[in-house]
C-alpha cells in the first residue's frame, strides 16, 4: 500500500506517528532508505467528516433549539460539546478535500536517530 516517497520503494513497515494525538493511520518507514512518512488522508474520510461535522452541527441545533423551546437550556454543555466537534469535524474534512490538510508529509529524522545530540 503505497510506495516511499523518497526512493520509490514499496518496502515499509508502518511506525507509530510522532508529533500529532490522532492520526488517520500510521506513519511509515521505508525498508530500503529509512525514510518515514505520514500517509496522505483519503478524500473519502475528509468527505466523511464533512457529512459527519454537518450532521452533528444539525443534532446540536436541533436540541438546542429543542431545549430552548422546552426548558430554558439547562444542558448547554452537551450542546456545546456536539455543536464544537460538529465544527471540528466539518472543518477538518473541509480542509482535506479543498487540499490544505491531510497531505503526504515525510517527517525528518530527529536528532537522536541522526546520531547529534
Amino acid at each position: 500500500m503505497g510506495q516511499c516517497p523518497s526512493c520509490g520503494s514499496r518496502t515499509h513497515r508502518p511506525v507509530a506517528p510522532k508529533g500529532v494525538r490522532m492520526a488517520f493511520a500510521k506513519d511509515r518507514k521505508c525498508a530500503q532508505c529509512g525514510t518515514v512518512w505520514r500517509v496522505a488522508c483519503p478524500m473519502w474520510a475528509g468527505w466523511l467528516s464533512v457529512f459527519v461535522g454537518l450532521g452533528l452541527l444539525a443534532v446540536g441545533g436541533w436540541l438546542g433549539l429543542d431545549l430552548l423551546r422546552e426548558e430554558g437550556l439547562k444542558q448547554t454543555e452537551a450542546i456545546w460539546l456536539v455543536i464544537s466537534t460538529g465544527c471540528v469535524a466539518l472543518g477538518y474534512g473541509f480542509a482535506v478535500v479543498t487540499g490544505r490538510a491531510g497531505r503526504l508529509e515525510i517527517i525528518p529524522p530527529s536528532r537522536e536517530e541522526e546520531g547529534g545530540e
